[in-house]
């Protein structure tokens, strides 16, 4: 018997690098990951959801295809995230600020909304995790943004009850 065999795991930013190794982790451990990215994840053995995690409805859709394939939702990992551009913050692209802080910050608040009342409906243990970064704590010289969101979903995570 695998540690996570029966459950299903929301992965946001799922189809690669960080968010695709945990799928194949939870996979291996018996897991049935839920790839919820906007792209189409290289792996075809996962169930994969187009979801935009800055948009409501699309994270309503997420839940309710998820639930309509497995009947419940048993982990999210809050993962999604965009690579800001560095520099001096005189020269701070806002455009790209606001999309930062807008998927990473944003993005992981809205995904808990939607997939915590989901789980929280089911009355059955759940979990979830939120991928921060050690720059959320530290900050990294012209990295505003990314260190911003970051702090945000630590603290975010530490503030829920």
């Amino acid at each position: 018997m695998a540690l996570l065999d029966g459950k299903v795991a929301i992965i946001t930013g799922g189809a690669n690098g960080i968010g695709l190794a945990i799928a194949q982790k939870f996979a291996a451990e018996g897991a049935a990951p839920v790839i919820a990215d906007l792209k189409t994840p290289a792996e075809e053995n996962f169930f994969f959801v187009e979801t935009n995690v800055t948009q409501p409805a699309s994270l309503t859709n997420l839940v309710d295809q998820v639930v309509a394939k497995y009947g419940h939702i048993d982990v999210l990992v809050a993962n999604a995230g965009i690579t800001e551009h560095k520099g001096p913050v005189s020269q701070l692209d806002e455009e790209n600020w606001n999309a930062v802080i807008n998927v990473d910050l944003n993005g992981v608040v809205l995904t808990n909304k939607y997939v915590v009342a989901q789980m929280e409906k089911q009355g059955t243990p759940a979990s979830v995790i939120n991928t921060s970064s050690i720059l959320g704590v530290v900050g990294a010289a012209n990295s505003q943004a990314y260190s911003a969101a970051k702090a945000g979903v630590a603290n975010f995570t530490r503030s829920q009850g």
